[in-house]
């Protein structure tokens, strides 16, 4: 496959993903120039807690695991990711390091975007960054009523 063949796959997979729907196409532009498909068997750890947060994954099918190791020394699953959604954001906040463990629940296909890069055009272009970041607090919102909710009804 051609690396133009390459990066026109990975440009229609993140035109076609929810999170990005609507943006600019310059910012949709910006995505691709840092991004790679990348697939995940079952059971596959995909980030550990404590390790550095260099990626932003962009769910395009399957179901990922977020577990946090629970004081009885079982990782207890504190969310689903599902297809369409977002995984991480710890990628965005110094000192960039994983807070949860995520693993994947099935066979999982992402978009792969170099988050280091995906800062530093933030920098050169604060437009994009505030329209990019403006989604990815969207989804920490709905992240964090999801989780309120279920705490509220455990």
């Amino acid at each position: 496959m051609t690396s133009q063949t390459i990066e026109d796959r990975v440009r229609r997979q993140i035109e076609g993903h929810p999170f990005t729907r609507d943006l600019l196409p310059t910012d949709t532009e910006a995505l691709t120039a840092r991004a790679e498909l990348v697939a995940f068997s079952t059971r596959d750890v995909i980030f550990r807690a404590g390790t550095p947060a260099d990626t932003f994954y962009l769910v395009r099918s399957g179901v990922v695991e977020l577990t946090v190791d629970a004081y009885s020394g079982f990782p207890q699953v504190i969310q689903l990711i599902n297809e369409g959604s977002v995984l991480g954001w710890s990628w965005l906040f110094a000192p960039y390091v994983w807070k949860f463990d995520a693993v994947a629940a099935t066979p999982v296909r992402t978009i792969a975007i170099d988050a280091a890069a995906l800062r530093d055009h933030f920098v050169e272009d604060p437009a994009s960054g505030f329209r990019v970041m403006a989604r990815v607090a969207a989804v920490m919102n709905e992240r964090l009523d999801a989780t309120r909710h279920k705490l509220l009804h455990a």
